[in-house]
């Protein structure tokens, strides 16, 4: 993987019609008390870093991130939620529609890949849409990579977790840990008052003032390192058949 932005514009002139594209997307929201509002960007960018000497991914080149990303109405409630910027899928999609489009002109790529940590049911609807008409407007292959997935699914198969995960809680803490452990307020982490509801589906009601659905209490560095390492392999065996397809 190369990524864009550590280039200069002549070493980015050579590579341009080369390499396949990788578009990152990101997210600025709570993440309760204990955590940065750029938790998602942290957990998304390492991943990437680490990706970099992955067998099948040399000729990807990896956009900057976007962070312009929709959240769900929930997450806008509350004293912190408050705070999350209110873009709407249809805003949203417009412009990423523009960035991308403008990507694939210039890049000519072979394929394009969408990944993104920020898993909102209005976002991926957002980039679901986007792919379809990328497709059809450019023709462009693509596809996304859901990354959130890839840790909770081994986290709660693992027993690192229970069913009830969702957001801000010990999957994102633990991870935050092992990479900033000093953007973690301890104090907060260890005090959040989260009770799980039993409702159907997802309970928003289950959603703290600050964003967070799950506990966070006994999150560690230890099992971050662990959802770390399991992500970046299994990301990059998902993106290198993702890329080896004609």
């Amino acid at each position: 993987m190369v990524l864009m932005e550590e280039l200069t514009s002549s070493e980015l002139r050579e590579k341009r019609l080369q390499h396949d594209l990788l578009i990152p997307f990101g997210s600025i929201e709570a993440h309760g008390p204990h955590l940065p509002v750029g938790t998602d960007n942290i957990i998304l960018t390492s991943v990437l870093r680490a990706l970099q000497g992955g067998a099948g991914l040399r000729n990807v080149l990896v956009s900057p991130m976007l962070t312009a990303t929709p959240v769900n109405f929930v997450r806008c409630q509350g004293k912190d939620g408050e705070l999350n910027p209110r873009l709407s899928p249809s805003i949203f999609g417009r412009y990423a529609f523009d960035v991308l489009s403008s990507f694939v002109h210039i890049y000519q790529p072979r394929s394009l890949l969408l990944v993104a940590w920020h898993d909102t049911p209005d976002f991926m609807g957002a980039l679901r849409q986007l792919c379809n008409e990328l497709k059809h407007e450019t023709g462009v292959r693509n596809e996304i990579l859901r990354v959130w997935i890839l840790a909770r699914r081994f986290a709660v198969s693992k027993g690192l977790v229970g069913e009830e995960e969702r957001h801000a809680a010990k999957i994102e803490t633990s991870l935050i840990q092992y990479l900033s452990p000093g953007l973690v307020k301890d104090e907060h982490r260890r005090n959040v008052a989260w009770t799980k509801a039993e409702h159907w589906g997802v309970d928003w009601s289950s959603f703290t003032e600050e964003g967070i659905f799950g506990n966070a209490a006994d999150s560690s560095s230890e099992i971050g390192k662990l959802i770390l390492d399991h992500v970046v392999s299994e990301a990059t065996q998902l993106m290198a058949e993702f890329f080896a397809r004609k």
